[in-house]
Formats: structure tokens, C-alpha cells, sequence
């Protein structure tokens, strides 16, 4: 468990975030949560199966993850809000 306000407790997790409020929260207004919510499904897809990561080899996660046998991360196909 990282500290409050200790960002390089988790440095990965941290930058995700980071990069994720950089291309969704700020890029634009949402008038619904709906709207929001379908942007993220669309940018996590996105980060998770199409995007080249440096530190991957320019993979994305889920081709370096099948070419090394490990688990992916499924296609949301829905994001809620409980």
C-alpha cells in the first residue's frame, strides 16, 4: 500500500493515471457521465491493445503480454458506475 501523497510509492500506477487524465478527464467537457465514461472504455482499449509502449518493445501490453504467456487484460466492453 503506498503513503498519501508519496507518488513514487507507485511509479507505474502513477503514470497510468497521469497519462489517462492527459488524454481523457482533460481533453474535453462531458455533458453526462455516460459520455465520460465511454471515453475511457474507448482509451483504456486503446492503451491496452493498440498503442506501441517503448518499454514494451513498441508493443502494446497485450500483444507483449501473449508473446511472453502472460494473462491480457480483456476488451471492456462496458464501463459503470455503482
Amino acid at each position: 500500500m503506498s503513503r498519501a501523497g508519496t507518488p513514487i510509492d507507485n511509479p507505474f500506477a502513477e503514470r497510468f493515471v497521469g497519462m489517462f487524465k492527459h488524454a481523457v478527464v482533460r481533453k474535453r467537457k462531458y455533458h453526462t457521465l455516460g459520455e465520460f465514461l465511454d471515453s475511457a472504455k474507448q482509451w483504456i482499449n486503446f492503451y491496452n491493445n493498440r498503442r506501441p509502449h517503448e518499454s514494451l518493445g513498441q508493443l502494446p501490453p497485450n500483444d507483449f503480454a501473449k508473446k511472453h504467456n502472460m494473462k491480457v487484460v480483456p476488451y471492456l466492453t462496458n464501463l459503470t458506475v455503482y
